[in-house]
């Protein structure tokens, strides 16, 4: 067996085992939230399928993909080897991947490690740059400022769509996920909730202190099972995700 085909068994175990741990982790996590009656929340699942590509899949498969592609140019053509322009196209080449997966990296590390609302938004931008229009700059812009070749062959057009379609469909999820809105606090809706309902428990001693002096105000305050109702009913909504639920329900309850 040659080292193509090599390369070729490791590009699919590079993708088919990820998906098949990341499949039986989301089974797990879910089977788990659904015991525990909670929303599932965390790095796991396709959440973390979608981190493991980010950090590691699309820029491994990416360097694979340009490596055989350049490889089977030269073996194709050996004379290109000694000409300035190729070489000037495979180092253009390699910077643009290089910016790409230094792209999806950090998107990907930031789902990882933070916990707010702009990992979710960086990762939808990353998922785009490097991704279609990774893919486009690869396939059109840089073989037409090299070569003067505007015109896309049909593996390139193909390798655009199917990007396209994976960054429409992880940007909806990232959307709509209940596990993405659960682990990441969306800071705009956080500061919302805290306004209707109370930013921390020093806020409400601070409250407690000027009972005297805002009598007239606090007569007209909802009660307390009025605010549990109406914040259940924003969660219920999908206003407001599971975080900001749980804590805007423990900051009232403890209240004086």
């Amino acid at each position: 067996m040659d080292s193509l085909s090599v390369w070729h068994w490791a590009v699919v175990a590079i993708i088919v085992l990820p998906i098949i741990y990341g499949v039986y982790l989301l089974a797990r996590s879910a089977r788990r939230n659904a015991l525990e009656g909670q929303a599932p929340s965390g790095i796991g699942g396709w959440l973390l399928l979608l981190v493991a590509g980010l950090m590691v899949l699309g820029p491994l498969l990416s360097a694979g993909r340009i490596y055989d592609s350049i490889s089977s140019t030269e073996a194709q053509y050996p004379r290109l080897v000694g000409i300035a322009r190729w070489q000037t196209y495979k180092e253009a080449t390699w910077i643009v991947y290089l910016a790409m997966a230094a792209v999806s990296i950090y998107a990907g590390y930031g789902l990882w490690k933070r916990r707010d609302w702009s990992a979710v938004t960086t990762a939808k931008v990353a998922l785009w740059v490097a991704g279609p229009i990774g893919s486009i700059v690869l396939a059109i812009l840089v073989p037409g400022l090299m070569a003067g070749n505007w015109v896309a062959d049909p593996d390139a057009i193909g390798s655009i769509g199917g990007s396209a379609i994976a960054a429409t469909a992880w940007t909806l999820y990232l959307t709509k996920s209940k596990r993405v809105r659960a682990t990441y606090r969306n800071t705009r809706e956080w500061g919302n909730a805290r306004k209707s309902y109370g930013a921390a428990p020093i806020q409400s001693q601070q409250l407690s202190a000027n009972t005297d002096q805002q009598s007239g105000d606090a007569a007209t305050e909802p009660s307390l099972p009025e605010k549990l109702r109406d914040l259940k009913r924003l969660h219920d909504e999908g206003l407001i995700s599971e975080e900001v639920y749980l804590e805007q329900q423990r900051l009232l309850l403890n209240r004086p």
